[in-house]
């Protein structure tokens, strides 16, 4: 497949000013001057590439629009094959036309990630900068956009491969020592040993420290509101997103569906779902299937931030003090943070048991906006622990990467223990498997199924 000249409309489907068809694969120069002819009447070789020719795009009809085609030749190109981009008008029907020219002159049509597939292939970038590339086209916030770009230029492959060299220096060392003893060669003792793998698991320790800020700051944070009926929540939704976008009323169970928006905080994109008044007795079944959604949103996977709501002109009653239990528990290993509303009426609620269950509650007012803008930088605060990391783009954004970086680790212990247990060319399998998986952050041997996972999330164009 790889041999075979690829091509598809790489710009969004839609009426535009124009739209681009990328055309990749040995060949590819050759199989465009079968549809392109230069005004000049020159052929496209005769210009130099990167350089912008107008001409005509015909099929084997007539005329079908005028544009500009650029090539490029491998490997100096984002595929690192020969590959064309010609931009035409961008309507539905020529654009179609353009492609459908394209592809009767030999070109097959590209699968989802093919082009991009292709530059992991020939070495134009790593796997980190490949999903880099698919985090680009999904970025929903300011920040995404800055960090995908710091991972598409090689911020994040470039620490991978700082710990897989000194991973790979220590290992060789280790070698010289053991099965060259005679040699004039550096003595490496048991405890010079132990600093440098313990320097190194330092080095991946930090680097996994970084997944949460670098998930929330690529992917967004999915946010689950949850409380009792009439706490407030839709009215915290709305001062939330800006916007009234949730039916406000003082009639309990109002809200029966997931009511979901997105909103970005300082650069980092929030995914917040308002949900269904929790109470443990109603007669209504839509509510009550309303209730076990809310349920379920709260507890699922992909939910980080929980932000659990309480009535501060009431006081507590059962009913919240189970939510609070089933909240102190999901705060193990999910972000739950507790928020009293109504802060602009007279307080009668008693906050040392929410916060000694859940930490520090703030206090807001949907009315006055009180308290809104000290919450959401507790929220920035709460994700984004290592702002020079993400500036410097040297951060984790996805479990494979994690994973990798996890099992490392254990490697790493694994080699230590050995070493401290006086098997120190034992040690050496466990540091050879280590500087295997840090490989696999960004290596081609990564396994099939996974590259093909990461791929199949892009676009045909991409």
């Amino acid at each position: 497949m790889l041999s075979d000249i690829i091509a598809a409309v790489s710009t969004p489907r839609g009426t535009g000013g124009i739209a681009v068809i990328r055309i990749s694969g040995s060949g590819a120069v050759q199989l465009a001057e079968k549809v392109f002819c230069p005004k000049s009447g020159k052929g496209i070789l005769e210009y130099k590439p990167r350089f912008a020719i107008y001409g005509d795009i015909c099929d084997d009809v007539s005329t079908v629009d005028s544009g500009i085609l650029t090539y490029y030749l491998s490997p100096n190109s984002y595929t690192g094959e020969d590959m064309v981009e010609i931009s035409c008008h961008g309507g539905y029907t020529v654009t179609a036309m353009v492609l459908s020219a394209v592809l009767e002159k030999g070109a097959r049509m590209a699968e989802g990630g093919e082009f991009t597939r292709r530059a992991f292939v020939n070495n134009k970038i790593g796997l980190t900068e490949a999903e880099a590339v698919g985090n680009m086209l999904t970025a929903e916030s300011q920040r995404a956009v800055r960090l995908s770009n710091r991972h598409i230029n090689g911020a994040l492959r470039k620490k991978t491969d700082e710990i897989s060299e000194k991973l790979i220096s220590l290992i060789s060392s280790l070698y010289a020592s053991i099965d060259y003893p005679e040699e004039d060669l550096e003595d490496m003792s048991d405890d010079d040993l132990l600093l440098d793998i313990r320097a190194l698991r330092e080095e991946c320790v930090h680097l996994v420290s970084t997944y949460k800020s670098g998930h929330a700051v690529a992917h967004g944070i999915n946010t689950v509101i949850v409380g009792k009926t009439n706490v407030g929540k839709s009215s915290f939704f709305n001062s939330l997103i800006s916007e009234k976008k949730a039916i406000v009323t003082d009639i309990p169970g109002t809200t029966r569906d997931v009511l979901e928006q997105l909103v970005e905080i300082d650069g980092i994109a929030l995914r917040v779902f308002d949900t269904a008044g929790i109470r443990d007795n109603t007669d209504d079944v839509i509510e009550s299937m309303g209730i076990e959604i809310a349920k379920e949103k709260m507890q699922a996977e992909e939910t980080e931030l929980v932000l659990a709501l309480f009535d501060s002109s009431r006081e507590l009653d059962e009913s919240d003090k189970n939510l609070l239990a089933s909240l102190a528990a999901l705060s193990k290993e999910k972000t739950v943070i507790p928020v009293f509303t109504k802060c602009d009426k007279e307080q009668k609620a008693d906050k040392t048991e929410i916060e000694a269950a859940l930490r520090k509650a703030f206090c807001i007012s949907c009315v006055t906006e009180e308290g809104i803008a000290e919450l959401k930088n507790e929220i920035i605060h709460r994700f984004l622990t290592c702002e020079s990391d993400i500036e410097s783009g040297a951060v984790i954004t996805n479990i494979r990467q994690q994973t990798s970086l996890k099992k490392c680790i254990e490697l790493l212990d694994k080699a230590e223990s050995l070493v401290a247990s006086g098997m120190k060319d034992m040690s050496l399998i466990e540091l050879e498997n280590a500087a295997n998986t840090v490989g696999e952050i960004d290596s081609r041997t990564v396994a099939e199924k996974i590259v093909n996972e990461i791929f199949s999330k892009f676009c045909v164009g991409k």
